[in-house]
């Protein structure tokens, strides 16, 4: 119960509360509330990223450093959650969809947005087998899975072959707060990028 407990931890840092900060803060909020989940989703994985980077070359990379910055976080965004906020509020998906059909081909259009959903659907219903499920494949295991681990020991990852690192300094930062590799955690955040990608489609 309590490696749940901080696996809810961790991915409420890598996939929520930093996105958040920025989105609020820069007001990206006002189109809805599923691009502003998309928003959220983008932004919280690249600033933990960056997160995870500068720490390592601090050689600052601890469990204590991520809690920290997560009650730091935690402040500024009940300060912004308690300010108040000027401008109109954004339009509602109904009204923005039907808007969409009076103003161009309604069937096509209607074609779309049924195809859209099925697909997100269909993505989504992968989503809770993907986190009971450990990595099966090769480059998961010998390269991905590998780098995720040195960078949640605090150093750079060797033979990278010039691959980006978002993943595995997300997977990492998954490890470091949850304290065990739990890979059905960090197999389960992958389930959600083609749905990230499906729900675009569908805004």
């Amino acid at each position: 119960m309590e490696l749940l407990l901080w696996a809810g931890i961790a991915l409420l840092q890598l996939l929520v509360l930093p996105g958040w900060l920025w989105v609020r803060g820069l007001g990206l909020d006002r189109d809805g509330p599923l691009q502003t989940a998309l928003y959220v989703f983008g932004l919280s994985l690249t600033t933990n990223h960056l997160l995870v980077m500068a720490l390592v070359a601090l050689g600052a990379y601890t469990r204590t450093a991520i809690l920290a910055t997560m009650l730091l976080e935690g402040a500024v965004a009940a300060g912004l959650a308690l300010r108040r906020r000027d401008g109109g509020r954004a339009a509602s998906l109904r009204h923005r969809v039907l808007e969409r059909l009076a103003r161009e081909d309604g069937q096509r259009v209607l074609l779309w947005l049924l195809a859209a959903v099925a697909t997100t659907g269909f993505l989504l219903s992968l989503v809770p087998t993907s986190f009971a499920q450990t990595f099966a494949y090769w480059d998961a295991i010998v390269s991905w899975n590998r780098w995720a681990v040195d960078w949640e020991a605090g150093r750079l990852p060797v033979h990278v072959y010039h691959y980006p690192q978002l993943i595995p300094t997300s997977w990492s930062l998954l490890y470091l707060v949850i304290g065990h590799p739990l890979q059905f955690v960090a197999r389960g955040v992958m389930a959600l990028f083609p749905l990230v990608i499906a729900l675009v489609w569908l805004d």
